[in-house]
């Protein structure tokens, strides 16, 4: 599912977005380097990975119409992933791979823009950049 080409080019994007996406709310805000990298990360990832793929599951869920064909797992490189046990069209399998992205690393951006909360601009930060493989998914099909 995963090879290493793509697992490179995850993490290429990866570090582009997080660039971006820091340099963004460190220009616009006084959010600092220092206000990603602290203990808050430890509750921030593991509910963002279990948000962001059920946000896929229910993307799938509007073509399969049944939760019991949508599976989830961890690949052997440690990548979260959901996936449809039917064949999926392409357009339910777009909006399937950025919903996360939307709902929870763009819509949340409006929220930062009426009022600075640092935890929300971590928030925002990491399911961006835990959105790099989805992206380069959707791009692919």
């Amino acid at each position: 599912m995963f090879d290493k080409s793509f697992i490179i080019r995850s993490l290429i994007l990866t570090l582009v977005l997080f660039i971006i996406t820091l340099s963004f709310f460190i220009f616009l805000t006084e959010y600092t380097l220092i206000d990603f990298f602290n203990l808050k990360l430890f509750i921030i990832i593991p509910i963002s990975i279990v948000l962001h793929e059920f946000l896929h599951a229910i993307g799938l869920f509007f073509n399969e119409l049944s939760f019991k064909n949508i599976t989830f797992g961890v690949s052997h490189y440690f990548i979260p992933f959901t996936k449809s046990k039917k064949k999926i069209k392409r357009n339910i399998f777009i909006i399937s791979g950025l919903l996360p992205f939307f709902l929870l690393g763009i819509c949340p951006i409006i929220f930062v823009a009426l009022q600075y909360n640092s935890f929300l601009i971590s928030w925002i930060i990491v399911n961006i950049i835990g959105c790099s493989g989805d992206i380069l998914l959707v791009l692919k099909k």
